[in-house]
């Protein structure tokens, strides 16, 4: 993988979306065996799954069995940054109507660099307070989550629509934005 950030992000996936035995299917499924890698523990196979794949170049079939057998999981792309745009859009996307679906690639290219740098969260906020169609997007993601490595984001549901929570897996808090938006049609 190109940067460590990249590498921890798929690590944490791989330890937070997978058992062991899974990651065991995973080597079958990119045509390896699974005894071939160094690993105990659940943590441990997967780093060193992450290393086997690097030597042999195959950290993109990997990436790509990890999306297919957890989709909700917004997993590193190869070549991106550690929290592409595009990785975001791609599984917000499945959670919303398709009249909405067109404002999800602005709204990930907004959270894409708070993930990274919450001291990006004022500028990011009033962004998302100006835009009425990102509003109605907030709206309807309301009660929805989705893990991307290591960082869960989780977007407000009953009284806190609006509420954006971007957190590490552990539960400690990287950024939290309200955000008032007007919830009714």
């Amino acid at each position: 993988m190109n940067n460590l950030n990249q590498r921890t992000a798929l690590f944490e996936g791989l330890k937070a979306h997978f058992s062991l035995s899974e990651l065991h299917n995973i080597c079958f499924n990119l045509g390896f065996n699974h005894e071939d890698i160094p690993g105990d523990t659940r943590p441990a196979f997967a780093r060193e799954l992450i290393l086997y794949c690097e030597r042999r170049r195959m950290v993109a079939e990997l990436l790509d069995t990890c999306r297919r057998n957890r989709p909700h999981v917004i997993w590193p792309d190869a070549g991106e940054t550690e929290f592409p745009p595009a990785a975001i859009a791609r599984t917000l996307c499945s959670q919303l109507p398709e009249h909405q679906q067109s404002q999800v690639e602005p709204l990930a290219a907004l959270l894409a660099p708070l993930m990274s740098d919450p001291t990006q969260a004022a500028d990011i906020e009033r962004l998302l307070r100006e835009n009425i169609a990102l509003g109605h997007v907030l709206r309807d993601l309301a009660g929805y989550q989705v893990t991307f490595g290591g960082t869960l984001l989780q977007f407000g549901s009953d009284n806190q629509v609006g509420d954006i929570t971007i957190r590490d897996v552990a539960g400690g808090n990287i950024v939290h934005l309200t955000i008032n938006i007007n919830t009714r049609d």
